[in-house]
């Protein structure tokens, strides 16, 4: 039998699983290098509500 699962319900699992298994520290680390390389083009978009980079 095939259940439908939404694109939310499977990342939150998945981001679950992961933290689980690595813990935040890793993704925390990963996010800062992120926005540290590349500070000047990141930023909050309203409409989506998360952060992106400028084109």
């Amino acid at each position: 039998m095939l259940v439908f699962v939404s694109s939310f319900e499977f990342s939150n699992s998945f981001l679950r699983t992961y933290i689980e298994k690595h813990g935040r520290k890793i993704i925390k680390a990963r996010w800062q290098y992120m926005l540290n390389k590349n500070k000047e083009n990141v930023f909050w978009d309203e409409n989506e509500q998360c952060f992106n980079l400028k084109k």
